[in-house]
């Protein structure tokens, strides 16, 4: 019957072709079979169906049925580029640096809107039902035509529909659609609709959800309980908290085998952002409970690094919901799991050789004829041009683009991570620092070279680099004793000794620096009532720091003193937990470096 309708009313619109003839049967075969459909499997046989015409002789019932299945329906929470619920599937720029779509909102018309509402009240099939509709109602003003409540109504029934048999292959496209209901439902302030798209929600959830299948089961929870849609009844609100309740229970403490983590979350998160809402600290408590037990249980059996980065999660979901003790309590699993996850990890030795001339040729450029003029150059030959550090990251990410496009967490020697390092779209700032940081690791033998050629030249005393850096503002007459026998132990070459002095003078001389330049240097402190000089990383983001020192210096500054992504040598040395290999020559180098950039700053006179 439906067939034999749409022939009918295609011989009202024109001639009927053969072209229109098979879309007529095509759709009718739609409706008769009562299988399950897609959109995507609809659009596959109509576009066969268009690539069967002969060229400029498509049928324009043909064009909008294609144009009604290519769109993109976007989830409840969000919207297309259209600012819609359906969009464009693929938005692209051309050569011509113009924005393309398809398909094209353009040919979202008046008459497209007409052909889909009539549609819409032809078609028998849920899901063409529902698209028809949809459309119509969505794309209407796109169009510039009013749109027609009774498409949004439809749109709606046919939701409702998808519930009552096998009409979509996949469940989750049929949660998909009463989410989209639930929510058209509410816009219309239609109580009848909104209530049967709530029941319907409640009663498919029934009968697909499947413990281990997390997608198929809490989204009545989410929409009606969480979300507030729907206006569900007392009893209904009750018996999803108490379903879910049961169901991390099953989760948590599985009868056979571990559990898993993430499903038991799937269930905790949800319950635990209900009772944090209603104030039930109690349950709260108990719910998370059961998530840590998960955790902990499943992390027995898996790999060091594998438990530390679930206790790390978990970590973070404890202090999120305002559980110190919690939290604490896993804090102090962590450290223990440390030192097994760095025994698991794997050395990377990467080999690189340095043509002894060209070293020999970058070091004599250096020594010039007089010792300041070799230490000036020092100064500014190794600070890293940031322009260069990003040419750098979009080099590797081309040549290696697997190793970019994947979030980094960089472990200390116990295990801790000390920061992560997003992927080079997402972190262009962290995948730098990084960067930098492997790159003055790299240089550390030329700097060597470089301070040992100039000490071999003018034997400078620690009286001689001490009158240097006092050329500058930024070192007080307090500091010159202890500048002084920093200065002699780095010429002796006892790093650790040298290393120890000198990162506090390299911090005392900031500050010195940003007190002359006009800009605050302590703050309020926490307790007692009285004032705390600013950390060294808040100095060094003070805007005065790259006024006097400019933008690469800046950044080579704090990547190598206070930056979790880089050296972090200040903060590692003065909390005691940079280990004794890491103080070598190559720190002790970057420290003088650094006091020779701060020997370059010049008071203005006046």
């Amino acid at each position: 019957m439906n067939r034999e309708y749409n022939v009918h009313c295609l011989e009202e619109a024109g001639d009927v072709t053969e072209q229109m003839k098979t879309l007529a049967e095509t759709l009718g075969s739609f409706d008769a079979a009562g299988q399950p459909l897609s959109e995507y499997g609809v659009l596959e046989v109509l576009q066969k169906l268009a690539r069967d015409c002969q060229e400029g002789d498509l049928p324009r019932e043909l064009q909008m049925e294609i144009l009604a299945f290519a769109l993109r329906e976007e989830r409840p929470d969000q919207v297309s580029e259209w600012g819609t619920r359906y969009g464009p599937t693929l938005t692209w720029t051309s050569e011509t640096n113009e924005t393309k779509e398809w398909p094209d909102r353009n040919e979202i018309t008046p008459d497209g809107i007409a052909y889909w509402t009539r549609r819409a009240q032809e078609a028998s099939h849920p899901v063409l039902k529902a698209r028809y509709a949809g459309a119509a109602w969505d794309l209407a003003r796109l169009a510039g035509v009013r749109p027609d409540y009774r498409m949004a109504q439809a749109a709606i029934d046919a939701a409702v529909h998808l519930t009552h048999g096998n009409y979509r292959a996949h469940e989750t496209e049929v949660i998909r659609q009463l989410e989209h209901a639930l929510r058209l439902a509410r816009t219309l302030g239609d109580e009848d609709r909104e209530h049967a798209v709530r029941d319907a929600m409640i009663q498919y959830e029934e009968g697909i959800a499947v413990d281990e299948k997390a997608g198929l089961w809490g989204f009545s929870f989410d929409n009606l309980v969480l979300g507030q849609l729907g206006s569900p009844t007392e009893v209904q609100a009750t018996a999803i908290v108490e379903d879910m309740e049961a169901r991390i229970s099953r989760l948590a403490e599985p009868a056979q085998g571990r559990p898993d983590p993430w499903k038991t979350e799937a269930a905790a998160a949800r319950l635990a952002e209900y009772y944090r809402r209603i104030g039930n600290r109690d349950a709260l408590r108990c719910v998370l409970a059961k998530l840590v037990a998960a955790f902990e249980a499943a992390s027995e059996s898996a790999r060091p690094m594998l438990a530390h980065a679930w206790m790390e999660h978990l970590y973070g979901v404890l202090s999120s919901y305002g559980l110190p003790n919690e939290a604490g309590r896993i804090a102090v699993k962590l450290a223990e799991l440390g030192p097994a996850v760095r025994a698991s990890m794997k050395e990377v030795a990467v080999e690189f050789q340095i043509d002894g001339k060209k070293l020999k040729d970058a070091v004599d450029a250096i020594l010039g004829n007089r010792l300041e003029e070799a230490l000036g150059r020092i100064a500014a030959g190794f600070v890293p041009e940031l322009a260069k550090v990003e040419a750098g990251v979009r080099e590797r990410a081309q040549k290696a683009p697997l190793a970019y496009l994947f979030p980094m967490a960089l472990k200390d020697q116990l295990g801790r991570t000390i920061a992560r390092v997003g992927t080079a779209e997402i972190d262009p700032e962290g995948r730098m620092v990084h960067e930098a940081s492997q790159n003055l690791y790299f240089l550390s033998p030329l700097l060597r070279d470089a301070v040992r050629a100039v000490a071999a030249k003018y034997s400078p005393t620690a009286d001689d680099l001490v009158g240097y850096l006092y050329g500058s503002p930024a070192f007080r007459d307090g500091q010159k004793t202890l500048l002084r026998h920093g200065l002699k132990l780095y010429l002796d070459e006892d790093w650790i000794a040298a290393t120890h002095v000198l990162v506090p003078q390299v911090e005392s001389a900031f500050r010195t620096l940003l007190g002359k330049a006009g800009r605050p240097v302590m703050k309020s402190a926490r307790q007692g009532g009285g004032f705390d000089y600013r950390p060294l990383d808040d100095l060094l983001r003070d805007p005065a720091i790259e006024g006097i020192f400019g933008q690469d210096a800046t950044f080579y500054l704090r990547a190598l003193l206070t930056d979790r992504r880089g050296w972090n040598a200040r903060n590692s040395l003065c909390h005691g937990i940079l280990p004794a290999t890491d103080v070598g020559y190559a720190l002790a180098d970057r420290l003088f470096h650094v006091l020779l950039c701060l020997a370059q700053v010049r008071e203005k006179s006046g």
